[in-house]
């Protein structure tokens, strides 16, 4: 296809004028470059890729002019807190956010709305958008740790398990091969949104996030509280301490928020 080859090569020649080159994707991958930050370290902002390479075997839908819209108009024109959806965060407006997250994570997911009308007007669904599940193979049952591979900050990212976590991730394991994926869900929308009826509740993806950062602050030191978000710690030398904690400290952290989130449902 003559346009995806002029995509990869001027994906291509992008990072090559950055500094860096792009490797080749395999046929069934999409890789993409976001350069790094002056100091060299990597730059925490995942909507600044300059390159992108895409695998001859991938299928690809092009698009163009999409951006998050200006829906939030308590904020000033022009300025970054006016590309926030606040349907998205019911409760908060005029620039506010929930403990968590960033302005720019909240333009994403603006971004990401757009990008989905999109699709649905030429009969397609975000589900044809794929990303790798975690799969079996990314549990370390011994060690009670799961790995995410190349999050938005382009680093892997090692969760350390709680103690009802990781009996969650060993039930899911049992009997599957490595590469399987360790939760079974196809939609999680449609998951999400039974676990809601169930429950009575009206919970969105994102708002999973917000509400682990909302308990966890209380918790938590700040600077750890990034380190479990995942924030890229370039340029912060307090997170840069936590970084090096032994995981033992780390873990116990993660196992006093899972306590409280146990505690406050066997009191509901």
């Amino acid at each position: 296809m003559p346009a995806r080859s002029t995509l990869v090569g001027t994906a291509l020649a992008a990072a090559l004028a950055a500094g860096s080159a792009l490797a080749q994707p395999k046929p069934t991958e999409v890789d993409y470059f976001i350069p790094p930050l002056s100091n060299g370290n990597v730059n925490p902002n995942p909507f600044l890729a300059s390159g992108v390479g895409i695998g001859r075997n991938v299928d690809v839908y092009f698009s163009a002019g999409i951006g998050p819209a200006a829906r939030n108009t308590c904020s000033a024109a022009g300025t970054p807190e006016r590309y926030i959806d606040y349907s998205f965060y019911p409760g908060f407006s005029c620039g506010s956010l929930p403990t968590g997250v960033t302005v720019t994570e909240a333009q994403g997911m603006n971004n990401l709305a757009r990008i989905k009308e999109n699709l649905e007007a030429r009969g397609l669904t975000l589900e044809d958008v794929t990303y790798p599940p975690i799969t079996v193979g990314d549990v370390d049952q011994r060690a009670g740790r799961v790995v995410l591979r190349d999050t938005k900050n382009r680093n892997d990212h090692k969760l350390l398990l709680s103690t009802q976590a990781l009996e969650i991730a060993k039930r899911n394991c049992m009997g599957r091969k490595a590469e399987d994926p360790l939760f079974p869900v196809g939609d999680a929308r449609k998951t999400l949104a039974w676990i809601n009826k169930q429950a009575g509740t009206n919970v969105q993806g994102h708002g999973l996030r917000a509400t682990f950062a909302s308990i966890a602050e209380e918790l938590v030191s700040s600077a750890l509280l990034k380190r479990m978000l995942n924030h890229a710690a370039a340029g912060d030398v307090t997170l840069g301490h936590y970084v090096a904690k032994s995981e033992a400290q780390l873990r116990a952290e993660w196992q006093a928020v899972a306590d409280f989130v146990e505690e406050a449902a066997l009191r509901r």
